[in-house]
């Protein structure tokens, strides 16, 4: 029995008996057309079957799948079939084999329509799988969430998206790709609504980000704080808030935007209700602080206070609360505004009740003060008697007072006012100087005190004028003759303008002021005193100085002014604690220098050997023709200022310690001498040296306790400019 032969093709041509013979299954790769015819022995060929086999390529898949995303992603496209090729495309157009080919997971980072086919040779190709991806930023973060806020803020914003741009307004509308762009932290300096979005390129825009900010004014505060004060309040008012405007009322009503604006401290000068609120352009007002000032007038003080008394009694009342009235009453009833007005004091002659309150407009009245007086009526002190009786007098005045009553304590002011209990009490004379009211009392325990006593004593003190000296420039030391070693080296000396007496102090003067004459040759008034030391010069000058109202130049240290309160002893030793204040007008020793430059004859000088002359006889008294003593002042010539005994008669002490001079070649100005010696300088020469002690240039010394006969002094004093 024969077998039944299958023959086929592959390529569309119609199988033969030489085409391939069937034995097992066909594997088709590509498309392709199957032909096949059966054939058998004796029998007819079986017409041709045809099949066409056409192949697709496997489909593909998108991970993840479409959507919305708020940050880049990778597109993974896949298949189940390892054998194709995967083309895809990202504009939305169909995929062919010229379309990139899929190698990696693709990245997008902007809207985008993945289209991806799967491809193999001769194979169909797969079905198309399509992925749309939208990308939509998240909202920016705003660094402050809405609220009410009592300061500026700075608010930042931030997007997660590295390269996406923010944009915001603040006037409540949407923002848009025209909108501002953020780019620094944005200011709020008024209430906003603000809202942000972002942008990026190929995204839709985000969401918005919205917060409202409400910006309000801080409360003000006060200082000091509202309460009850006995004196008028500067009040100050302060806001946190800048830029804000304070106004404020004071008659209780709700400040608004036309009330008082506060500029400077309110002067609360009555009992009101403060009530203040700040405002800002852009800010809600603050909330109103309020407070209430009490004024409280202080209560009257009495004096004296309560208490037994011998004889009336004169009260006075007191409130320190300026602009207050004081009223009282007498009968132990509290006070209203229609009771008495205090005006003066108030004398209590019997018992009684004071009692006094003090009232100011628009304050709280004071409260009450009570006084009880227990009046015990006394004998009255006699008046007190002056001696000698007030009047004019041409020199100072030893003041005595006396009362008639017995064990009388006299009190007594030199104010112009009423002496009392706690005046000074008068125990001896008082020496005046210079034009002086006395008012004295009389006291005595249990007895009333005695009329006011009143004396008014005019003293006309003399000043006896000095030579004004008109200062320059001089060489000091021995221009003329020979001199000795101390009188070189020659040196330029500037001195400023000074007044200077045209002869030494006399008896007289010194007596006037020192109420004592030391001088060994007491024969007379005008003969110039002697027998001092430097201390007694020193303590003349400054109390002439007191006595002449002048202001005293010679401080002793820790001590002052007066030589009265100098400490016993001080003028016994040779110290240092003695200054001098050369800028003062009060009387004082000559400089050397200045000493000097008188005797010369100053601007006017002639170089004469002695002071105004050549020949000593003529301006001097010296051995040869003083006899023995001093003689009146002002007897030989003077000199061309007008001096007189600048050569002779008494050594004359000047302030400077002894010391060689400055052999500097710089003029000296003003010079004071060394601050530190044993002597000080002497100048001029006396009754009893030869002629070459009273030129002019010649120097000697002592120290400073030394007392001689021959030691006098003359005063000057310094120009003083005011």
């Amino acid at each position: 029995m024969s077998t039944t032969i299958i023959h086929y093709t592959l390529d569309g041509t119609d199988p033969t008996s030489q085409s391939p013979v069937y034995s097992v299954p066909l594997e088709i790769t590509q498309a392709t057309t199957v032909k096949a015819i059966a054939r058998k022995k004796s029998w007819k060929n079986s017409n041709i079957a045809t099949a066409e086999f056409t192949l697709m390529a496997a489909p593909v898949y998108l991970s993840p799948e479409s959507g919305t995303y708020d940050a880049p992603l990778s597109v993974t496209i896949y298949s189940a079939a390892s054998d194709i090729t995967i083309h895809y495309t990202l504009d939305g157009t169909e995929p062919s084999e010229s379309s990139p080919v899929y190698t990696e997971p693709v990245f997008l980072d902007g809207n985008a329509v993945v289209k991806a086919a799967g491809f193999k040779t001769n194979w169909l190709t797969g079905e198309t799988a399509v992925g749309s991806y939208q990308f939509e930023a998240l909202p920016p973060d705003i660094s402050m969430p809405s609220g009410l806020y009592y300061s500026v803020q700075n608010i930042t914003l931030v997007s997660i998206l590295s390269d996406a741009q923010i944009r915001y307004t603040t006037d409540g509308s949407d923002p848009n790709e025209t909108s501002a762009l953020y780019d620094e932290p944005i200011s709020v300096n008024h209430s906003l609504s603000l809202k942000a979005r972002a942008f990026k390129s190929n995204w839709n825009p985000g969401q918005i980000a919205q917060a409202d900010f409400q910006l309000k004014v801080s409360v003000p505060f006060f200082s000091p704080l509202p309460g009850t004060y006995d004196q008028e309040q500067e009040v100050t008012i302060s806001c946190l808030t800048t830029e804000s405007i304070i106004r404020y009322t004071t008659d209780s009503s709700e400040p608004d935007q036309n009330s008082n604006q506060y500029t400077s401290p309110v002067n609360i000068d009555a009992n009101c209700a403060l009530k203040v609120k700040a405002f800002r352009i852009g800010w809600t007002a603050s909330n109103t602080a309020s407070g209430v000032y009490n004024l409280l007038v202080s209560p009257p003080t009495i004096y004296p206070s309560s208490g037994t008394y011998l004889g009336p009694q004169t009260v006075t009342l007191n409130c320190p609360t300026p602009g207050s009235q004081i009223r009282y009453t007498l009968d132990g009833t509290v006070p209203t505004e229609t009771s008495t007005l205090y005006s003066e004091p108030i004398v209590i002659s019997t018992s009684r009740t004071l009692t006094a309150k003090a009232f100011r407009p628009n304050w709280t009245a004071s409260f009450s003060n009570l006084a009880y007086y227990t009046i015990i009526p006394i004998q009255t002190v006699a008046t007190p008697v002056f001696d000698p009786e007030g009047g004019t007098y041409d020199t100072s005045q030893a003041i005595s007072i006396t009362c008639s009553t017995q064990d009388a304590v006299i009190r007594y002011t030199t104010d112009n006012t009423e002496p009392n209990s706690a005046s000074m009490i008068y125990e001896n004379p008082i020496t005046i100087y210079e034009t002086t009211t006395f008012k004295a009392k009389g006291f005595k325990p249990g007895w009333n005190q005695s009329p006011t006593a009143t004396a008014v004593y005019n003293i006309n003190i003399y000043h006896e004028p000095l030579i004004l000296i008109q200062g320059g420039i001089f060489t000091m030391g021995c221009t003329n003759g020979t001199g000795d070693p101390d009188e070189i080296p020659l040196h330029t000396v500037s001195l400023s303008d000074f007044l200077i007496s045209n002869h030494e102090v006399k008896q007289q003067e010194y007596e006037e002021v020192m109420s004592s004459n030391p001088s060994e040759f007491d024969y007379g008034p005008t003969y110039p005193v002697d027998n001092v030391s430097f201390y007694d010069a020193v303590a003349f000058c400054n109390k002439r100085s007191i006595r002449e109202l002048f202001m005293p130049c010679y401080e002793y240290l820790n001590y002052g002014f007066n030589p009265d309160s100098w400490p016993l002893g001080w003028n016994t030793t040779t110290h240092n604690n003695i200054i001098c204040h050369f800028a003062y007008d009060g009387y004082r020793l000559p400089t050397e220098a200045e000493w000097e430059y008188a005797a010369k004859g100053g601007s006017l000088s002639q170089n004469y050997l002695y002071s105004g002359s050549n020949n000593l006889s003529l301006v001097g008294w010296y051995g040869d023709n003083a006899y023995g003593s001093t003689h009146p002042v002002c007897q030989k010539a003077p000199n061309e200022l007008g001096l007189y005994d600048m050569s002779g008669n008494l050594w004359e002490i000047c302030w400077d310690w002894y010391g060689p001079y400055d052999s500097s070649t710089t003029p000296v100005f003003d010079p004071h001498g060394p601050e530190y010696g044993t002597s000080r300088v002497f100048r001029g020469g006396m009754w009893q040296t030869p002629e070459t002690y009273a030129r002019s240039s010649n120097r000697s010394m002592a120290p400073p306790p030394n007392i001689a006969a021959s030691y006098g002094f003359r005063v000057v004093r310094s120009v003083v400019t005011n």
